[in-house]
């Protein structure tokens, strides 16, 4: 059993993508993209490593935004290592109250930086940078506002 956490631990530990990495330190470390598709300056790569599918965002070439998904359920140990495989130097995450929201849990950086999202029912995990997710919202607003 302690082998196994001790495996495991390795796995995740060499299996996380970085907020900020380039499509070249992506590659480094998984090797080709199993796809990938570009938008304007966006572009989208998909590997697999076990446990993981893993999805990265790019914008120009930095990855700012990555969906981790694993077939099983996630420990809250593992959530906390990917998460700290994507904070700054001395920075640290906290979990977020949701309300009633029982399907996902929040969590944010102490420098208010980067934010992510646990999706319970979808054993998913999505890490971005704060900045990004109000640009979207902003966006979105933008096209509600035009209507």
């Amino acid at each position: 059993m302690l082998l196994a956490i001790v495996l495991l631990a390795a796995l995740l530990v060499r299996a996380e993508a970085r907020l900020g990495e380039t499509k070249e330190q992506l590659e480094e470390r998984y090797g080709k993209a199993s796809t990938e598709e570009d938008t304007d300056n966006n572009k989208v790569m998909w590997f697999n490593k076990d446990p993981f599918k893993i999805t990265c965002f790019l914008r120009g070439n930095s990855v700012y935004a990555i969906s981790y998904k694993k077939k099983e359920k996630w420990t809250d140990d593992e959530i906390m290592q990917v998460l700290n495989k994507n904070s700054g130097q001395g920075v640290e995450w906290k979990k977020m109250s949701a309300g009633f929201n029982v399907t996902q849990v929040f969590y944010k950086t102490t420098d208010g930086q980067r934010v992510a999202v646990y999706s319970i029912f979808q054993d998913e995990l999505m890490v971005s940078f704060q900045s990004e997710v109000q640009k979207e919202v902003d966006e979105k607003q933008k096209k509600i506002d035009a209507i």
